[in-house]
Protein backbone atom coordinates (compact mmCIF):
# COMPACT_ATOMS: atom_id res chain seq x y z
CA UNK A 1 0.00 0.00 0.00
CA UNK A 2 1.10 3.57 -0.54
CA UNK A 3 1.90 5.10 2.84
CA UNK A 4 1.61 8.58 1.33
CA UNK A 5 -2.15 8.04 0.97
CA UNK A 6 -4.78 7.33 3.61
CA UNK A 7 -4.11 4.02 5.33
CA UNK A 8 -6.91 1.48 5.93
CA UNK A 9 -6.64 1.66 9.73
CA UNK A 10 -8.84 3.36 12.29
CA UNK A 11 -7.34 6.38 14.06
CA UNK A 12 -5.50 5.29 17.18
CA UNK A 13 -5.61 1.63 16.22
CA UNK A 14 -1.97 0.95 17.12
CA UNK A 15 0.14 1.69 20.17
CA UNK A 16 3.46 0.89 18.45
CA UNK A 17 4.45 1.36 14.82
CA UNK A 18 7.72 0.54 13.10
CA UNK A 19 8.78 2.34 9.94
CA UNK A 20 12.05 0.74 8.88
CA UNK A 21 14.11 1.66 5.82
CA UNK A 22 11.07 3.02 3.95
CA UNK A 23 11.11 6.82 4.08
CA UNK A 24 14.00 7.11 1.65
CA UNK A 25 11.88 5.35 -1.00
CA UNK A 26 8.81 7.62 -1.02
CA UNK A 27 8.44 10.95 -2.78
CA UNK A 28 6.92 12.65 0.26
CA UNK A 29 8.26 11.20 3.54
CA UNK A 30 6.35 13.76 5.62
CA UNK A 31 3.03 12.64 4.09
CA UNK A 32 3.86 9.00 4.85
CA UNK A 33 4.64 9.85 8.47
CA UNK A 34 1.46 11.90 8.82
CA UNK A 35 -0.59 8.90 7.65
CA UNK A 36 1.27 6.62 10.05
CA UNK A 37 0.80 9.11 12.88
CA UNK A 38 -2.96 9.16 12.21
CA UNK A 39 -3.16 5.39 12.75
CA UNK A 40 -1.44 5.33 16.14
CA UNK A 41 -2.69 6.08 19.64
CA UNK A 42 -1.75 9.49 21.09
CA UNK A 43 0.72 7.79 23.46
CA UNK A 44 2.13 5.48 20.79
CA UNK A 45 5.75 4.91 20.06
CA UNK A 46 6.81 5.18 16.47
CA UNK A 47 10.18 3.64 15.71
CA UNK A 48 11.85 5.05 12.58
CA UNK A 49 15.00 3.93 10.83
CA UNK A 50 16.65 5.20 7.69
CA UNK A 51 19.96 4.10 6.18
CA UNK A 52 23.10 6.09 6.87
CA UNK A 53 24.08 7.06 3.36
CA UNK A 54 27.07 9.35 3.95
CA UNK A 55 29.78 6.64 4.29
CA UNK A 56 28.47 4.80 1.25
CA UNK A 57 28.43 7.99 -0.83
CA UNK A 58 32.04 8.78 0.17
CA UNK A 59 33.11 5.33 -1.04
CA UNK A 60 31.18 5.86 -4.29
CA UNK A 61 32.96 9.19 -4.85
CA UNK A 62 36.38 7.60 -4.29
CA UNK A 63 35.59 4.71 -6.63
CA UNK A 64 34.29 7.14 -9.27
CA UNK A 65 37.41 9.30 -8.94
CA UNK A 66 39.71 6.34 -9.63
CA UNK A 67 37.48 4.99 -12.42
CA UNK A 68 36.27 1.88 -10.63
CA UNK A 69 32.67 2.71 -9.80
CA UNK A 70 31.35 1.81 -13.26
CA UNK A 71 33.45 -1.34 -13.39
CA UNK A 72 32.52 -2.66 -9.96
CA UNK A 73 28.95 -1.34 -9.79
CA UNK A 74 27.61 -0.74 -13.29
CA UNK A 75 24.46 1.35 -13.39
CA UNK A 76 24.99 3.09 -10.04
CA UNK A 77 24.86 6.86 -10.41
CA UNK A 78 27.77 8.64 -8.70
CA UNK A 79 26.56 10.67 -5.70
CA UNK A 80 23.21 8.89 -5.42
CA UNK A 81 22.11 5.84 -3.58
CA UNK A 82 20.40 3.46 -5.95
CA UNK A 83 16.64 3.16 -5.52
CA UNK A 84 16.54 5.90 -2.89
CA UNK A 85 14.77 9.18 -3.50
CA UNK A 86 16.23 10.75 -0.34
CA UNK A 87 19.47 10.54 1.59
CA UNK A 88 18.57 11.36 5.17
CA UNK A 89 20.86 13.16 7.54
CA UNK A 90 20.02 13.48 11.22
CA UNK A 91 18.91 17.06 10.56
CA UNK A 92 16.68 16.08 7.62
CA UNK A 93 15.04 13.32 9.66
CA UNK A 94 14.40 15.72 12.55
CA UNK A 95 12.93 18.31 10.18
CA UNK A 96 10.71 15.68 8.54
CA UNK A 97 9.36 14.48 11.89
CA UNK A 98 9.07 17.91 13.55
CA UNK A 99 5.66 18.54 15.05
CA UNK A 100 4.30 15.00 14.71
Amino acid sequence: MDAQRSLPFAPGQFDVAICSEMLEHVANPRAALERLHAAVDARARIVLSVPIEAPKLVIERVLAAVGLLGLLFPGVEPGRSEWHLHSFSKRMLLETTHGL
